[in-house]
């Protein structure tokens, strides 16, 4: 249940929002997609802020409201579909955890440790920190997160003056465009609905102590990610400009490899060593936060056995299947993205359906919003996991992002389009 206190002014609900997205799949996504594709990478990122603006929007509703999206379809369409809602949103947060594995271990790769122990490693003390009762360290994890981003301003001033940096980034920043107009909606669509519809981000707005507050801190959030990811975007490029990444390194490693060169400038590598490990405390302070929730989610279903329902047997099954997800993840923007798009594809058409049934414009049976949300979810499921078998993997080429969330999707409208279509028969019959 969302906090019923409205106590939060704009510039807190700005950097709580902020703080949802910028995580590490944010800092080390943004960078290796920079790193690989060029100014084009910042897709992501920039989905990410404008979601946070779009969500303006609705910020008089779900202010009013105030609460989460499962209860509100659970409360007009029936329990069964807010578990189902919820079993999609648990789905999404798997996804996030197996990406920040997938990044953390690129740190760790970074001082010498091979990226599959440190992929096991990543797991198992996320896994053991999610059983502690620590709950209140979200404002601490973010810090360190700060330090570590803070740290890249002195990157780009070290090798960029500012006369020579403006010339550079104009340069760089028409350079190359290597994102396909499908890939790109791939990245958009999940990124910005998801943030509009997402639990995470809707327990802030609702404690704004005015809606316009709360309207406010939106927008302010969207900005403050684009600074971010203009930051993000100066240091990669200037550091690839200026050779610091050595040949053939993988994009998920540049950011600890600014955060090396740190130390190596100012002949002192124990600043790099504070630096890198600050930003490992906060991927697994972060992973085993999102853990705990997951956990409760779980619960909270109820669809296991009494005897599987323990807390250590959840975090196992939840944890191993992150892992999975991390040693099969290509690129961390890649990852987080095709479960944003298999909850989004999901929730997207019933909660549309909510809105419209809501003003009166039309009437939906239960079951078929329930259908609709299965359809639309699991349809996005096979599609990633249709993307995962040799055999099937051309079919999708680089674009797997937008099929998951287009198919997805059509698999969620499909259910209402037969239903709408059955009840003009039988009207006009």
């Amino acid at each position: 249940m969302v906090n019923s206190e409205r106590k939060l002014g704009v510039l807190k609900i700005a950097s709580s929002l902020a703080s949802v997205h910028y995580g590490l799949g944010f800092l080390l996504g943004t960078a290796e997609s920079v790193y690989n594709s060029g100014p084009a990478g910042i897709t992501y990122a920039l989905s990410c802020s404008l979601g946070l603006i779009f969500m303006a929007f609705l910020v008089p509703f779900y202010w009013k409201n105030k609460k989460p999206i499962w209860e509100l379809l659970g409360s007009l369409y029936g329990k069964k579909i807010q578990k189902g809602s919820c079993f999609l949103s648990w789905v999404w947060m798997v996804g996030v955890v197996g990406s920040q594995i997938l990044g953390a271990t690129y740190i760790l790769k970074t001082l010498g440790l091979s990226p599959t122990i440190g992929m096991i490693l990543i797991t198992t003390i996320t896994s053991i920190l999610a059983l502690w009762p620590i709950k209140r360290l979200s404002s601490v994890y973010f810090s360190l997160l700060l330090i570590s981003s803070a740290s890249l301003l002195y990157v780009l001033t070290k090798l960029s003056p500012p006369a020579l940096f403006s010339a550079n980034f104009s340069k760089s920043l028409f350079s190359s465009v290597t994102l396909t107009p499908l890939k790109t909606l791939g990245i958009f669509i999940p990124t910005i609905f998801v943030t509009v519809l997402g639990m995470d981000f809707h327990q802030f707005i609702v404690r704004g102590k005015t809606p316009q507050k709360s309207i406010f801190g939106t927008i302010l959030a969207g900005m403050i990610l684009i600074i971010i990811t203009l930051l993000l975007t100066f240091v990669v490029i200037t550091a690839a400009n200026n050779h610091l990444f050595p040949p053939g390194i993988d994009g998920k490693e540049t950011i600890p490899f600014v955060l090396i060169y740190i130390g190596e400038s100012l002949q002192k590598m124990f600043i790099s060593y504070v630096l890198i490990i600050a930003l490992l405390t906060a991927v697994l302070g972060s992973g085993s936060a999102v853990s705990r929730i997951l956990i409760e989610t779980a619960q909270d279903l109820k669809i296991l056995p009494k005897k599987m329902a323990n807390r250590v047997v959840i975090v196992i099954f939840n944890s191993c299947l992150a892992l999975f997800l991390a040693l099969t993840g290509k690129s961390i923007v890649s990852l987080i993205v095709s479960f944003y798009a298999i909850y989004v594809a999901g929730v997207l058409v019933p909660f549309a359906a909510y809105l419209l049934e809501r003003k009166k414009i039309f009437k939906f049976e239960g079951n078929t919003i329930y259908l609709s949300l299965f359809f639309g979810g699991m349809t996005a499921l096979l599609v990633l996991i249709a993307s995962k078998i040799t055999s099937f993997s051309a079919l999708f080429g680089e674009n797997v992002e937008f099929w998951i969330i287009s198919i997805g999707i059509l698999g969620s409208i499909l259910p209402i389009a037969f239903s709408t279509i059955k009840q003009r028969l039988q009207t006009t019959g």
